[in-house]
């Protein structure tokens, strides 16, 4: 809600950077997940990271924005660019696609969130 004085628009500014910065901390608490604190099978990344990636479909779907549009082409590019692009959608997990997550959470784990955010944003699109 705004404040008094508050635009709607400035409310969302206010808002959105807050509530994306406490979703990029979680997701680099999940990647603490992956350190050898914990043992997990692949099955159970996947479902993770499957999670992940459903939450922001319904970001996508909620602001009804195509994801394809939402991702944006610069994290298409630097996707292709790591050699971390998924080539074909499947309800199975594919090869690239576990490459590409195990790719995300590497560097969300060494605090690289641009990096992630692109290997995350390609396995979407696929």
């Amino acid at each position: 809600m705004p404040r008094k004085g508050e635009s709607k628009s400035e409310a969302f500014v206010r808002l959105g950077n807050s509530r994306v910065a406490r979703v990029l901390e979680q997701l680099r608490l999940l990647s603490q997940l992956s350190s050898r604190s914990y043992t997990h099978e692949i099955t159970q990344a996947l479902q993770v990271m499957y999670g992940v990636r459903d939450g922001v479909m319904e970001l996508a779907n909620s602001f009804q924005i195509p994801i394809a549009i939402a991702i944006g082409e610069e994290e298409v590019a630097l996707a292709e660019m790591t050699n971390y692009v998924v080539t074909e959608k499947s309800d199975k997990p594919q090869f690239d696609t576990v490459v590409a997550l195990a790719a995300a959470l590497e560097a969300l784990n060494k605090e690289d969130v641009p990096t992630a955010k692109g290997i995350l944003k390609q396995a979407l699109l696929s």
